[in-house]
């Protein structure tokens, strides 16, 4: 069963980690030098989550800024997050209207901005949500109703882009969704497995500093 450490969550560490686990959770290791304080912060959102809900779903998907735009701060990335955050509460209540149960659930996330061959910042991105309000991204056809299009309208508004056009910048890899239940006899493996996944946002290669511009962030609360 997982146990919650509490005794690092406002102990922030800098400098990189070189160790196949990172509090006992296995980590990438393959991709050169992680940095500490990013897998704190990492570590720090998703026991957050774990000890608020018993059962969590998160997704992992990336963000690519249109070609041709001078988007190059990390506004970008909290024009998403704001954008993102009043779908879900407008879609909520839209169910409260019709009679419907909306259960409680608070955004938490994490992001990494890294540089491509093309000169062009992308974001990888992590977002945890209550498993008994969403558990699933829907058709990714669909242009509104489910998780996908509410991403996807979300980037559109923080780019300034329609949403045909900012479709087709969010991308969701392979094995892009998890579910995190806490009575569940694998529960530290599925743990352990976003964490690994999730590990990669730590990675020093990529990442540009020195230009006054955040290369990663994290949810507060």
């Amino acid at each position: 069963m997982f146990n919650p450490m509490f005794h690092h969550l406002n102990q922030p560490v800098h400098g990189y980690w070189n160790e196949p686990t990172f509090y006992g959770w296995p980590i990438i290791t393959n991709r050169g030098p992680l940095l500490t304080n990013h897998l704190e912060a990492i570590s720090r959102t998703l026991q957050r989550t774990l000890v608020s809900m018993p059962r969590a779903y998160a997704v992992r998907f990336d963000l690519h800024v249109p070609v041709g735009s001078d988007i190059h701060d990390t506004e970008v990335i909290t024009r998403f997050f704001i954008a993102l955050r009043r779908l879900l509460e407008a879609a909520d209540m839209e169910k409260t209207k019709a009679g419907k149960r909306v259960h409680p659930h608070k955004l938490r996330y994490c992001w990494v901005r890294e540089w491509g061959v093309e000169g062009r910042p992308h974001y990888h991105v992590l977002i945890i949500l209550n498993h008994d309000r969403y558990r699933t991204l829907g058709s990714f056809k669909n242009d509104g109703g489910n998780l996908s299009a509410r991403i996807k309208l979300a980037w559109s508004i923080a780019v300034n882009q329609s949403l045909q056009s900012a479709a087709r910048l969010v991308h969701f890899p392979q094995n892009a969704e998890y579910r995190l239940h806490r009575n569940s006899a694998d529960f530290t493996q599925q743990v352990e497995e976003l964490f690994y996944r999730v590990s990669y946002f730590a990675k020093a290669d990529t990442k540009v500093f020195g230009i006054g511009q955040r290369s990663f962030g994290a949810s507060k609360s």
